[in-house]
């Protein structure tokens, strides 16, 4: 007999084991070892169950059980029984060999004895074994040969508790006319059983006759323009007889294009058509390249004046742009507020635009077709330099200078012209003599016009500054006294500025003094 392998329950009523009254005094102290076996087929385990019974009216303690089922020291009554259960497998095998149980007891006299029962190879009838799961094959699929498509292709599928040669996929290219065979085997077969066929198999027919022949389109080669003065490009390699390609849409140049292929011969596209559309998109505009030769200028505020007739009037104060086809310019800044727009063609005459003085932006732009090469914003400043101009009536110069204490004069002076239309001041004290005693030192003298109809001549520095020197104790035979000047240069330019004074604004002031008179 195999080996036992599990002592599953004992249960005996009262005390574990079920005890059962006597009916009447035995004859002998022993035990009636009984047994029967049931199949489980769930688990395909033997159930052994074992009665043993006490036939003699005593009270019986079991001391010893072999094998070890009936718990020690159990105790039943007078013509008593109990019973214990015993499971074990036996794969292999189908009925197993005969067992024994063997018990001993002793009873409340103190009587001892062993007593033994069996279970016969022929009590295991049938057999046990776990009840196998049947199987089938699983959903296999195919599809034939068509004009489309002139091979075929199976699906083996994946079922579980089945393996399959070739294993589960999808298999494609199958030459027409072939034949294909799956196998199918169970992954364990002390628990499976393959129900109906053990294979699958497909004879894939012939493709149809006359069938046309699939083909696919090559995109074509597109180059976009990417810089001004070029062209783009589409371009393709026909295969005569087979595939024709063709333009049908733009000019393959600039702009949107559109490229159709068309089968030849007994080919087709997919879907059956004969006419594809294999690409399309846009070229990108294309534009003339333009190089701004020179930038556009800036004029300053100037006034131009007729000494002799007493006239002035201001000139200038603009931006000037020489116009280029394709190119826009657009001024801003100083007191523009709406931008001020250029366009013209190349040869046209220069764009002049008055403007104040002030700081101005001029960008220049590419119109549509046009490209420039050079877009970068020009910054331009118009100088308000009018203010050099005789203004109104007369236009006067300072006349300042400082004498020095010397040889021949012992005090230092500042010199002015008292005639000459303005008033001098020294700080705020008025200089009213033409020469006004002053120690050696550094002074600044600010003239002022009597009349606001008048000016100051701008280019003459006001106020203006002058230096008494110390006085000199070395006068020797010193026979040329020296004169010093403002801070004009030298007293050359105050003599030049005199004749001018005179050719100009004296000239006006002399005519303004005699109209007075009058």
């Amino acid at each position: 007999m195999k080996k036992i392998l599990a002592i599953l329950a004992t249960a005996f009523l009262g005390i574990g084991l079920a005890t059962i009254a006597i009916a009447g005094p035995a004859s002998a102290h022993d035990n009636a070892v009984n047994a029967s076996a049931a199949c489980n087929t769930a688990d395909g385990t033997w159930t052994v169950t074992w009665t043993v019974a006490n036939d003699y009216g005593l009270t019986e303690t079991i001391e010893s059980s072999t094998p070890a089922i009936v718990p020690l020291s159990t105790t039943f009554g007078a013509v008593g029984s109990a019973t214990a259960t015993q499971s074990f497998q036996q794969k292999g095998v189908t009925s197993p060999q005969a067992i024994t149980l063997t018990v001993g007891g002793k009873w409340s006299d103190g009587f001892t004895t062993t007593d033994s029962g069996s279970i016969t190879k022929a009590q295991f009838v049938g057999g046990c074994s776990i009840p196998k799961t049947q199987v089938v094959l699983g959903n296999f699929t195919y599809v034939d040969p068509t004009c489309q498509v002139p091979t075929g292709s199976y699906t083996v599928p994946t079922t579980a508790n089945l393996t399959y040669t070739p294993g589960p996929g999808t298999y494609t290219g199958i030459t027409a006319g072939t034949t294909v065979t799956v196998n199918a085997a169970v992954t364990d077969a002390t628990k499976y059983v393959l129900t109906g066929p053990a294979s699958w198999s497909h004879s894939f027919p012939a493709a149809p006759v006359g069938c046309t022949t699939i083909i696919t389109p090559v995109q074509p080669t597109v180059k976009v323009i990417t810089a001004c003065n070029t062209d783009g490009s589409v371009t393709w390699t026909d295969i005569p007889g087979t595939i024709h390609y063709a333009l049908t849409v733009g000019d393959g140049k600039s702009g949107a294009y559109e490229v159709t292929a068309y089968a030849e011969g007994n080919n087709v596209f997919a879907g059956n058509v004969t006419s594809v559309v294999v690409k399309s998109g846009n070229l990108g505009a294309k534009t003339t390249c333009v190089t701004i030769p020179h930038d556009p200028t800036a004029t300053d505020i100037t006034c131009v004046q007729d000494i002799n007739a007493g006239t002035q009037s201001k000139v200038g104060g603009s931006i000037t742009v020489t116009p280029i086809t394709g190119v826009q310019y657009t001024i801003t800044g100083g007191t523009i507020v709406a931008p001020v727009v250029i366009t013209g063609t190349t040869g046209a005459a220069p764009i002049v635009t008055t403007l104040p003085a002030g700081s101005y932006t001029v960008t220049p732009s590419a119109l549509a077709g046009f490209t420039l090469t050079n877009t970068a914003a020009i910054p331009l400043k118009i100088v308000d330099n009018s203010g050099l101009c005789i203004p109104t009536l007369a236009q006067f110069t300072p006349s300042v200078t400082a004498i020095s204490p010397s040889c021949s004069t012992a005090t230092g002076y500042i010199v002015i012209d008292p005639a000459d239309g303005l008033n001098y001041f020294l700080g705020a004290t008025q200089l009213t003599a033409a020469k006004t005693p002053e120690k050696p030192g550094t002074y600044s003298v600010l003239a002022k016009v009597t009349d606001p109809a008048d000016t100051i001549d701008k280019r003459v520095p006001n106020p203006t500054t002058v230096v008494i020197s110390p006085s000199t104790t070395d006068c020797g035979q010193l026979t040329t006294l020296a004169f010093t000047g403002g801070n004009l240069v030298g007293g050359g330019f105050l003599a030049s500025s005199a004749l001018l004074f005179m050719a100009s604004g004296v000239f006006l002031a002399r005519s303004r003094k005699q109209k007075m008179a009058s």
